[in-house]
């Protein structure tokens, strides 16, 4: 029988039903106290945990915390019948809950149960589930509930606190993005402020060059060139770096060409080592696709970096760019230079911000050790890595590896095989133009002087610009000179045939070998000079505020012979536009009253404008300036500092491009 059911009996009823012993085997935790208030007798549980309560009043073992008793005793416990009562014992802090019943005997019996807040309670006081198992079931039931109360206390208070610290959490971030962001605007608006002023120091330094100088004075010149490039650089590593901390670079996904990228950064850089006297290079096997979906301006910053870094570093010997191509892994570009090399320790710790590898041979070159910190993080976030393996005073090669996909290539008849001859090359240069003929369909076969060569149906013969034979023609063939492209102009006084610059490009490569050698192609890549000739007389409109860039791109516009209006802000340039007849307009993006992109947008809105090259010529730098200029309407973009060889080549580009779409 339950203690609920004995509460439903009348008393006299419940008397007859158990004697003491079984009331003690049913609550052990059973208190009978005596009319003198003594405690006469307690169940087994309450028995081993407080054997001293036998005997003792019951005011000094426990205290009251039932509202209705205003003190313990016979008489005030006597009044809680059929009342709820608590009781805590006085020397250690336990807590009880039950009921009192009187029986008609007189006997006073405490039918009482621990109470606790904390199941952790339960284990300090000794106190086993066992103890409640011959309890009343009502009792269990309100312990069960308790605990799942105390639970759910636990559970609500740690979900409020996890709560609170999600809020404060989504705060800090708020607040740290706001501060990355105040940052980046800062850096941008930084970035402009400077390359403001710079294009200008540059641009001037440029235009100075191009004056009659003395060797000492030309020397003071280029050295302050160069400097501003570095600035630049610099410039740029860091307005990259803090887009990558606050998470805003830019990965793009386009189909593009794998060679023409590496044949435009070979372009760029291969003027600089030919300058150091150094042998530039590119080795692109047979097996790289046509096209790629990737983000061909991320790799083409890698690339740069990457080649300005081995011929920065190498004084003398060779820098060998070799790119293949696996089903597989996709890209792989390796980058390999004769340079001072890097040693073991170092090598660890090279793709950390703000590191260089700590030698007195590095320190002198300088830079922020922001470059390979950015190309790494490029590489990663286009799903690939980049590598270094150096040995200390032998060299290094840097491996970019790029798991980007390949376009399938249209099916197409394969070209009759055609022959060609290679004479007075060294091996680097016999392996760089077998790979691009291999793709030509072209059987090379080298020698080392022309007097070698025998008679044969040769389709070409390329020959070393220092075995410069006395014809365009050998033995009934088209003859190409190879030369480098520093040597260019200084080839062409005495060449009146083509000339392949190396490092080779297959575009170059492939019209040569189509050519019937009567008449000369155009030369590759363009130079000042040819771009001088095919600008000459090009009306330009110069969209241009700043007062020193007006001065400058006026002087450059006289270099070329290019008549020219300036307009200050973007309504002049709507206004000039609709007024007079422009081939072509350099617009500055930010500017007052209206800037470069809503001017684009208004001279765009006339049809007969459709198709007018409009080059953005801006401070801002990035693939969201980029795009800017793009939705806007303008044709192409170029990042001050502005180089006039770049200005040109891509003057002389989008008006090519105009007049192809005009005579379609």
């Amino acid at each position: 029988m339950s203690f609920s059911s004995l509460n439903k009996l009348p008393e006299s009823e419940v008397s007859g039903l158990l004697e003491d012993g079984e009331l003690e085997e049913l609550f052990p935790f059973l208190l009978q106290v005596s009319k003198e208030n003594l405690v006469v007798s307690i169940g087994p549980s309450l028995a081993r945990l407080c054997p001293e309560l036998l005997g003792q009043n019951i005011a000094d073992c426990f205290r009251a915390k039932s509202r209705n008793l205003s003190e313990l005793n016979f008489d005030t416990l006597k009044k809680t019948h059929k009342k709820a009562l608590a009781l805590v014992l006085q020397r250690r802090e336990l807590g009880f809950r039950g009921q009192v019943w009187l029986r008609e005997n007189g006997s006073l019996y405490l039918l009482i149960s621990p109470w606790c807040d904390q199941m952790s309670d339960l284990t300090v006081h000794n106190i086993a589930m066992s103890d409640f198992a011959r309890h009343d079931l009502s009792v269990d039931l309100l312990f069960r509930m308790q605990t799942h109360k105390v639970a759910l206390d636990d559970a609500t208070r740690l979900a409020q606190r996890l709560d609170q610290e999600r809020r404060e959490l989504a705060h800090a971030k708020e607040r740290t993005e706001e501060a990355e962001k105040a940052q980046s605007d800062f850096l941008s608006a930084m970035s402009h402020e400077i390359r403001t002023p710079l294009n200008g120091v540059l641009g001037m330094a440029q235009l100075l060059a191009w004056t009659k100088l003395d060797h000492e004075q030309s020397l003071f010149v280029h050295t302050l060139i160069d400097s501003g490039a570095i600035l630049s650089a610099v410039i740029s590593d860091i307005l990259d770096f803090s887009k990558i901390r606050s998470g805003n670079i830019d990965i793009e996904s386009s189909e593009f060409s794998l060679i023409q990228v590496v044949e435009q950064v070979a372009d760029l850089v291969s003027p600089i080592a030919q300058q150091k006297g150094l042998e530039f290079n590119t080795q692109l096997a047979t097996t790289l696709p046509r096209l790629v979906v990737g983000d061909s301006n991320r790799i083409t910053q890698i690339l740069l970096n990457l080649l300005n870094n081995a011929i920065k570093f190498t004084t003398e010997g060779t820098v060998v760019l070799a790119a293949s191509w696996d089903e597989g892994t996709g890209l792989t570009i390796s980058i390999e230079d004769t340079g001072i090399g890097i040693d073991a320790a170092a090598v660890e710790t090279l793709f950390t911000p703000f590191t260089q590898a700590a030698t007195s041979a590095t320190k002198e070159f300088g830079g922020t050790g922001l470059g390979l910190s950015i190309c790494l993080t490029l590489a990663e976030c286009m799903g690939g890595s980049v590598a270094c393996e150096s040995v200390c005073g032998q060299g290094s090669t840097f491996t970019l590896s790029l798991p980007i996909h390949a376009v399938p290539p249209l099916t197409s008849p394969s070209p009759d095989p055609t022959k060609v001859a290679l004479i007075g090359v060294g091996s680097l240069d016999q392996k760089s133009f077998s790979l691009l003929a291999e793709r030509l369909c072209a059987e090379v076969v080298t020698f080392e002087h022309a007097d070698e060569l025998p008679a044969g149906n040769w389709a070409r013969i390329f020959v070393c610009a220092s075995l410069t034979p006395v014809e365009d023609s050998y033995q009934g063939a088209p003859v190409s000179l190879i030369t480098n492209l520093s040597l260019l102009q200084e080839t062409r006084k005495h060449w009146r045939g083509e000339i392949l610059t190396r490092p080779f490009k297959l575009s170059a490569l492939r019209d040569q070998l189509l050519s019937d050698g009567k008449e000369q192609a155009a030369p590759t890549p363009m130079t000042l000079t040819d771009n001088l000739a095919r600008l000459r007389g090009t009306r330009v409109l110069i969209v241009e505020d700043n007062p020193v860039n007006q001065f400058l791109t006026k002087a450059i516009m006289d270099k070329l012979e290019c008549p020219y209006q300036v307009a200050v802000n973007g309504q002049e340039a709507v206004d000039a536009v609709h007024a007079n007849e422009f081939d072509l307009v350099l617009m500055d993006c930010q500017m007052p009253v209206m800037d470069g992109f809503e001017a684009t947008q208004h001279i765009r809105a006339d049809p007969m404008n459709d198709h007018l090259p409009i080059i953005a010529i801006t401070a801002g730098a990035g693939s969201q300036t980029r795009q800017v200029c793009m939705d806007a309407g303008m044709t192409a973009f170029l990042t001050k500092p502005v180089k006039i060889i770049a200005l040109s080549a891509m003057m002389v580009r989008v008006l090519s491009d105009a007049a192809n779409y005009e005579s379609e």
